[in-house]
């Protein structure tokens, strides 16, 4: 079965989070991880159609897309566009798999060396608590020293962000499970359809 909450997909809290008595745990070390196609989950599908509203045939459109539970917002005068979140793909089984598998294929191998310091605590606030740890990591070809742990309340999992400061990828991490996200979007007649979905790598 689909789930379609974030919060849902981390329900079972490590112990790591047990009681929110956090304990940031570095990644494990001397390893290589890559994607694995066949662990993919799907978070989220957010399908969006859009609908020409100048016509009686369009009128009766959006009359019927909002019965079936799709929000509506006009993004000019004539124009609207109408958006449900589904507990199924929008799309044929095959499609909406290759599609997935071809994602998750995008995803560069991580590899870990051993670690050079333990996590050092560098903020903490009622939004998010986040450490510094000093642990080269290897993703494809672009190596950083460092990396950040970030704890963020409510989700119990550790954003983990590549380099000391900025980010131009990040990972969800329970203490256990390594875990990326990923996002894309697929076409059809009437609009298309968002996908989110996460990949574990092992």
């Amino acid at each position: 079965m689909i789930r379609t909450s974030i919060v849902a997909f981390f329900t079972a809290l490590p112990l790591c989070f047990a009681g929110h008595d956090v304990k940031p745990l570095p990644l494990p070390e001397n390893s290589q991880l890559s994607a694995q196609a066949d662990t993919l989950n799907t978070l989220t599908i957010l399908d969006v159609v859009r609908v020409f509203t100048g016509s009686e045939a369009g009128r009766e459109k959006m009359k019927r897309l909002k019965g079936e539970g799709y929000a509506c917002t006009y993004v000019t005068s004539r124009f609207a566009r109408c958006t449900d979140h589904l507990s199924y793909p929008k799309h044929s089984e095959d499609d909406f798999s290759n599609r997935s598998i071809k994602e998750a294929g995008k995803l560069k191998v991580l590899k870990s060396s051993e670690l050079i310091q333990d996590p050092i605590l560098t903020h903490e606030s009622e939004a998010y608590s986040e450490w510094e740890v000093k642990h080269s990591i290897t993703i494809g070809e672009d190596t950083v020293e460092y990396y950040r742990l970030r704890y963020m309340p409510g989700l119990d999992l550790f954003k983990v962000v590549p380099g000391r400061e900025g980010f131009t990828t990040e990972y969800l991490w329970d203490g256990e499970k390594l875990r990326k996200v990923i996002d894309f979007g697929m076409s059809h007649e009437e609009g298309f359809t968002r996908y989110m979905r996460t990949v574990e790598f092992q």
